[in-house]
């Protein structure tokens, strides 16, 4: 694992003024020197001179009282003190801070030393600190650095109180100007790195750490900081060799090859990752059962679903041997699980995908993926009631919905299939369709590339349940939000040409051909609605053609035929409804057109076949049984001619 930092500066010491030792011999000569001087001066004291003496003394214990505490107090804010300056400093350079020549006691000669005044100003601050006291400890530090300018410990709690006030910019200029001072104290580097970070100042808070590896090259947790900070500014060269150095002095710290692994990924350098993986999950033996996760996280990204299978099976089988990792297989069985649907084998896919839908926390995902092998096998109700498993709150949600929707929708459920698209479109948008890229059910969805086919499925479904109006209001909210998006004015289009409203019908249909000139659909459906209303024929019969080059379907020769029928060109009408006819055998207007085309060039024994063979699909067509009856008297007039 990763070892702490040490202190790993050079051995110079903090200047001989603030260093314990020197303040106790201070102290004890300041002693001497007074009380020689008393018994000197003795006989010359006036009157009333003790009482002077005694209330000097009341006074300067008054002052203190400010500043020392009770003992059990003061030792906590020593505690305190201590643990920030071994952070900040490390054991080497804190020492002379944090030695027992600074009791609890109030004596007035201690009381009366600046340096020892500092000292416990500055353990109060850090006493404050503790418990988020920030205005009470900026005071006590303001009094230590007035007692003592310089005092080290006094200027780092300074920076530490403006950063947790949230002035990082001015934190960071204070731990400067120390650094500029002191620069044996490495240590501030590390601190520096941090406010850069916060600042998002990257590339100084990597040099930051640079120029504390210089002086503590083998520091582990740095080196891993500084990888991630490469990572960061995607340095990936650096970053990879910084881990590699991490490797090689911690040879047993998994984060090491993981954050090694994650940067080959980066560069596409697969191959080597997953030999890096395989390495770490032989070598690590605690941590084995991760990098098989990561292999086949991995192969799985790749599309090799087969070699990932072969991983995790494996792994599932040491699941008797290594019992106290049960949290782990429930994400192992998620994948294996999703190789197999992958692969196509739906049936083995259904007990794994479930036991870790029952195994997992946020398990949306592998209901979800149930849901799906389901689906392939057409087990449409087990499917559904997968999906309902997922609910608002995960982030397969949006997902799960529509693929209710369809699932809806194939078994005629066509109201719910409706409500499930309203709620999507109410939630948002979203379809998770690929393996977790860090943590089983952690995958992020793939967001649907083109919503507005939501409103036209939702358009749709509203027709099949004959309701017009919500068919359109859906379709006119699509618009609204994609007004650009010729598949939703076709679609409108289609519903008015449906209804009868043949103007807005070619307004809509005007509008696709306009930015899609080549949408032949729409060439063929307005080509049509211009036939059936008799106008700008040759520029109907322009479109249909262009609609047959693009591709050649029935109803694109049905459409052309009719135009040909309307000008009254009844042979060349016979001919592309002829075609029609053959590509499309069973189609009843096909079959109607044929038999008008036939009836109006006279052919009326022909044109009573189409009809009753179109009835005979639709015997309650009561217009072809009209027609049919027109034809039947017409032929048998013909036959009582002489």
């Amino acid at each position: 694992m990763l070892r702490p930092v040490t202190s790993g500066s050079p051995s110079r010491q903090c200047p001989l003024a603030y260093s314990p030792p020197y303040l106790a011999l201070r102290a004890v000569l300041r002693t001497g020197i007074f009380l020689l001087l008393v018994l000197l001066w003795g006989c010359s004291v006036p009157k009333g001179g003790a009482d002077a003496r005694l209330t000097d003394e009341k006074d300067s214990r008054a002052a203190c009282e400010g500043i020392f505490m009770s003992q059990q107090k003061c030792e906590e804010a020593q505690a305190a003190y201590r643990e920030f300056l071994l952070t900040w400093l490390g054991p080497e350079q804190a020492s002379p801070y944090v030695s027992n020549a600074q009791d609890c006691t109030n004596y007035v000669e201690k009381c009366a030393e600046p340096s020892v005044q500092a000292y416990h100003h500055a353990a109060r601050a850090c006493m404050n600190l503790v418990v988020s006291e920030y205005p009470q400890a900026h005071s006590h530090i303001e009094l230590a650095l007035k007692l003592q300018p310089e005092y080290l410990p006094a200027r780092l709690l300074l920076a530490e109180v403006l950063h947790t006030e949230g002035k990082p910019a001015a934190a960071l200029t204070q731990i400067e100007e120390v650094f500029a001072a002191h620069p044996y104290l490495a240590r501030l580097h590390l601190r520096m790195s941090m406010l850069h970070m916060e600042q998002q100042d990257y590339a100084r808070a990597a040099r930051d750490l640079q120029s504390f590896l210089h002086v503590q090259p083998e520091a582990e947790t740095v080196l891993l900081q500084l990888g991630r900070i490469q990572q960061r500014q995607q340095l990936w060269s650096e970053a990879e060799k910084t881990f590699q150095t991490l490797i090689d002095l911690a040879p047993d710290e998994p984060l090491a090859y993981f954050e090694l692994g994650q940067v080959l990924e980066q560069q596409e350098n697969f191959t080597r990752a997953l030999s890096l993986y395989r390495s770490a999950a032989a070598q690590l033996g605690e941590n084995r059962l991760e990098f098989e996760y990561l292999q086949a996280q991995l192969l799985l990204n790749l599309k090799n679903y087969a070699a990932a299978a072969d991983v995790l099976q494996a792994a599932l089988t040491q699941q008797d041997d290594t019992p106290t990792l049960s949290s782990i297989w429930p994400s192992i069985q998620l994948l294996y699980g999703y190789s197999l649907l992958r692969q196509g084998e739906y049936v083995e896919a259904v007990p794994e995908l479930r036991a870790a839908a029952e195994g997992l926390e946020f398990n949306g995902l592998a209901w979800h993926w149930l849901g799906e092998a389901h689906e392939h096998q057409e087990q449409w109700y087990a499917a559904m009631a997968a999906f309902q498993q997922i609910d608002s709150e995960q982030q397969e949600y949006a997902s799960a919905l529509l693929h209710l929707a369809g699932l809806y929708h194939v078994v005629g459920y066509n109201q719910d299939a409706s409500a499930a698209l309203e709620a999507l479109l109410e939630h948002g948008i979203n379809t998770p369709s690929s393996p977790p890229s860090s943590q089983a059910g952690s995958s992020t969805p793939n967001p649907i590339q083109r919503s507005s086919i939501i409103y036209q499925k939702l358009g749709y479904l509203y027709l099949l349940q004959q309701n017009t109006l919500a068919a359109e209001d859906a379709l006119l909210r699509g618009l609204e939000l994609y007004p650009e998006d010729e598949n939703l004015a076709y679609h409108l289009g289609l519903l008015y040409a449906v209804s009868g409203d043949h103007p807005a019908a070619m307004r809509y249909l005007e509008q696709v051909v306009r930015v899609q000139p080549e949408h032949a659909e729409a060439l063929n459906n307005l080509a049509f609605i211009y036939a059936q209303s008799g106008k700008q024929l040759e520029r109907a019969a322009d479109m249909a053609q262009r609609a047959l080059l693009l591709e050649q379907r029935a109803a694109y020769y049905d459409t052309l035929g009719w135009i040909y029928f309307k000008q009254e060109r009844y042979p060349a009408a016979l001919e592309q409804i002829q075609q029609a006819h053959l590509l499309q055998p069973d189609d009843v207007q096909i079959l109607e057109h044929l038999g008008d085309v036939h009836a109006a060039m006279h052919h009326p024994e022909l044109a009573r076949a189409a009809y009753l063979e179109a009835l005979h699909i639709q015997p309650d067509n009561n217009q072809l049984r009209l027609k049919l009856n027109l034809e039947s008297r017409e032929s048998a007039a013909s036959c009582q001619e002489p």
